[in-house]
Protein backbone atom coordinates (compact mmCIF):
# COMPACT_ATOMS: atom_id res chain seq x y z
CA UNK A 1 0.00 0.00 0.00
CA UNK A 2 2.88 2.34 0.84
CA UNK A 3 4.50 1.65 -2.56
CA UNK A 4 1.33 2.59 -4.43
CA UNK A 5 0.98 5.78 -2.39
CA UNK A 6 4.60 6.86 -3.04
CA UNK A 7 4.35 6.00 -6.75
CA UNK A 8 1.17 8.03 -7.05
CA UNK A 9 2.72 10.93 -5.15
CA UNK A 10 5.87 10.81 -7.30
CA UNK A 11 3.79 10.74 -10.49
CA UNK A 12 1.73 13.71 -9.31
CA UNK A 13 4.88 15.66 -8.44
CA UNK A 14 6.31 14.94 -11.91
CA UNK A 15 3.13 16.20 -13.57
CA UNK A 16 3.09 19.27 -11.34
CA UNK A 17 6.71 20.08 -12.21
CA UNK A 18 6.03 19.55 -15.91
CA UNK A 19 2.95 21.79 -15.76
CA UNK A 20 4.89 24.53 -13.95
CA UNK A 21 7.75 24.44 -16.46
CA UNK A 22 5.34 24.51 -19.39
CA UNK A 23 3.43 27.45 -17.92
CA UNK A 24 6.66 29.43 -17.36
CA UNK A 25 7.71 28.80 -20.96
CA UNK A 26 4.30 30.00 -22.16
CA UNK A 27 4.61 33.28 -20.23
CA UNK A 28 8.14 33.76 -21.58
CA UNK A 29 6.95 33.20 -25.17
CA UNK A 30 4.10 35.67 -24.73
CA UNK A 31 6.48 38.33 -23.40
CA UNK A 32 8.88 37.72 -26.29
CA UNK A 33 6.06 37.94 -28.84
CA UNK A 34 4.71 41.20 -27.43
CA UNK A 35 8.17 42.74 -27.17
CA UNK A 36 9.09 41.74 -30.73
CA UNK A 37 5.75 43.02 -32.04
CA UNK A 38 6.19 46.31 -30.21
CA UNK A 39 9.69 46.82 -31.64
CA UNK A 40 8.77 45.94 -35.22
CA UNK A 41 5.46 47.83 -35.11
CA UNK A 42 7.28 50.94 -33.88
CA UNK A 43 9.75 50.62 -36.77
CA UNK A 44 6.97 50.24 -39.34
CA UNK A 45 4.70 53.01 -38.06
CA UNK A 46 7.34 55.55 -36.99
CA UNK A 47 8.01 56.67 -40.54
CA UNK A 48 11.77 56.41 -40.03
CA UNK A 49 12.20 53.00 -41.68
CA UNK A 50 9.36 52.31 -44.10
CA UNK A 51 9.30 48.69 -45.34
CA UNK A 52 10.89 48.19 -48.77
CA UNK A 53 7.64 46.84 -50.18
CA UNK A 54 4.22 45.83 -48.98
CA UNK A 55 1.99 43.13 -50.47
CA UNK A 56 -1.76 43.41 -49.99
CA UNK A 57 -3.69 40.27 -50.87
CA UNK A 58 -7.46 40.25 -51.13
CA UNK A 59 -10.15 38.29 -52.87
CA UNK A 60 -11.94 39.48 -55.98
CA UNK A 61 -15.16 37.80 -56.99
CA UNK A 62 -15.61 37.08 -60.69
CA UNK A 63 -19.22 37.19 -61.83
CA UNK A 64 -19.32 35.05 -65.00
CA UNK A 65 -20.83 31.64 -64.30
CA UNK A 66 -17.90 29.87 -65.96
CA UNK A 67 -15.65 31.20 -63.19
CA UNK A 68 -17.10 29.70 -60.05
CA UNK A 69 -13.97 30.01 -57.92
CA UNK A 70 -12.66 33.10 -56.14
CA UNK A 71 -9.50 34.62 -57.56
CA UNK A 72 -6.75 36.01 -55.34
CA UNK A 73 -5.70 39.51 -56.30
CA UNK A 74 -2.40 41.00 -55.13
CA UNK A 75 -1.36 44.60 -54.72
CA UNK A 76 2.32 45.51 -54.54
CA UNK A 77 3.12 48.83 -52.91
CA UNK A 78 6.62 50.10 -53.62
CA UNK A 79 6.30 53.90 -53.79
CA UNK A 80 6.84 55.80 -50.55
CA UNK A 81 3.56 57.75 -50.71
CA UNK A 82 1.41 54.65 -51.27
CA UNK A 83 3.18 52.68 -48.54
CA UNK A 84 2.79 55.59 -46.14
CA UNK A 85 -0.96 55.79 -46.89
CA UNK A 86 -1.35 52.10 -46.05
CA UNK A 87 0.76 52.47 -42.91
CA UNK A 88 -1.44 55.37 -41.81
CA UNK A 89 -4.44 53.02 -42.08
CA UNK A 90 -2.54 50.37 -40.09
CA UNK A 91 -1.81 52.88 -37.31
CA UNK A 92 -5.47 52.55 -36.33
CA UNK A 93 -4.66 49.13 -34.85
CA UNK A 94 -5.60 49.25 -31.18
CA UNK A 95 -2.24 48.44 -29.57
CA UNK A 96 -3.88 47.85 -26.18
CA UNK A 97 -6.04 45.09 -27.70
CA UNK A 98 -3.06 43.07 -28.94
CA UNK A 99 -2.64 39.78 -27.10
CA UNK A 100 -0.73 36.58 -27.72
CA UNK A 101 -2.26 33.77 -29.71
CA UNK A 102 -4.57 33.59 -32.68
CA UNK A 103 -7.96 35.24 -32.71
CA UNK A 104 -10.47 33.81 -30.29
CA UNK A 105 -13.34 33.95 -32.78
CA UNK A 106 -12.83 32.87 -36.36
CA UNK A 107 -15.88 33.91 -38.37
CA UNK A 108 -17.46 31.69 -40.98
CA UNK A 109 -16.05 32.32 -44.47
CA UNK A 110 -13.07 34.23 -43.08
CA UNK A 111 -10.92 33.00 -46.00
CA UNK A 112 -13.23 34.69 -48.46
CA UNK A 113 -13.38 38.07 -46.79
CA UNK A 114 -10.00 39.17 -45.55
CA UNK A 115 -6.97 41.20 -46.47
CA UNK A 116 -3.50 39.83 -45.86
CA UNK A 117 -0.91 42.61 -45.59
CA UNK A 118 2.75 41.54 -45.70
CA UNK A 119 5.64 43.88 -44.90
CA UNK A 120 9.05 43.12 -46.49
CA UNK A 121 12.49 44.53 -45.69
CA UNK A 122 15.13 45.46 -48.29
CA UNK A 123 16.34 41.83 -48.52
CA UNK A 124 12.82 40.54 -49.39
CA UNK A 125 12.50 39.02 -45.92
CA UNK A 126 9.05 39.14 -44.34
CA UNK A 127 8.99 41.39 -41.28
CA UNK A 128 5.35 41.04 -40.27
CA UNK A 129 1.94 40.01 -41.61
CA UNK A 130 -1.48 41.37 -40.72
CA UNK A 131 -4.62 39.44 -41.61
CA UNK A 132 -7.66 41.72 -41.35
CA UNK A 133 -10.99 39.92 -41.56
CA UNK A 134 -14.30 41.56 -42.34
CA UNK A 135 -15.31 41.74 -38.67
CA UNK A 136 -12.27 43.85 -37.75
CA UNK A 137 -10.31 41.07 -36.04
CA UNK A 138 -6.62 41.26 -36.89
CA UNK A 139 -4.32 38.23 -36.72
CA UNK A 140 -0.68 39.32 -36.54
CA UNK A 141 2.33 37.18 -37.45
CA UNK A 142 5.69 38.56 -36.31
CA UNK A 143 8.81 36.91 -37.71
CA UNK A 144 11.66 36.74 -35.22
CA UNK A 145 15.33 36.54 -36.08
CA UNK A 146 15.42 33.24 -34.21
CA UNK A 147 13.37 31.50 -36.91
CA UNK A 148 10.16 31.54 -34.87
CA UNK A 149 6.85 33.04 -35.98
CA UNK A 150 4.89 34.64 -33.15
CA UNK A 151 1.11 34.92 -33.54
CA UNK A 152 -0.88 37.67 -31.86
CA UNK A 153 -4.33 39.14 -32.36
CA UNK A 154 -5.93 42.53 -32.03
CA UNK A 155 -8.67 44.85 -33.25
CA UNK A 156 -9.16 48.35 -34.58
CA UNK A 157 -8.53 48.13 -38.33
CA UNK A 158 -11.33 48.86 -40.78
CA UNK A 159 -11.71 46.07 -43.34
CA UNK A 160 -13.03 48.33 -46.10
CA UNK A 161 -10.11 50.76 -45.94
CA UNK A 162 -7.73 48.21 -47.55
CA UNK A 163 -9.74 47.62 -50.72
CA UNK A 164 -8.04 50.55 -52.47
CA UNK A 165 -4.61 48.88 -52.20
CA UNK A 166 -5.41 45.44 -53.62
CA UNK A 167 -5.20 46.27 -57.33
CA UNK A 168 -2.24 48.64 -57.04
CA UNK A 169 0.89 47.27 -58.72
CA UNK A 170 3.97 49.47 -58.32
CA UNK A 171 6.60 46.85 -59.11
CA UNK A 172 9.17 47.75 -61.73
CA UNK A 173 9.20 45.88 -65.01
Amino acid sequence: MKKIFFRTAATLLCFLALFTLTRCKSDETEKTAKKLFSEKWSEITSGETVPAKICVKGYDYMTPSSFSKDVEVFGWLCRFETKQTLIDECKKLNIKSVSAGGSVFIPKYVDERNYNITFYDTDDVVIMELNVDYTGIVTIKVYGGDGYVYVLNGTGLDYDSFKQFVKTDEREG
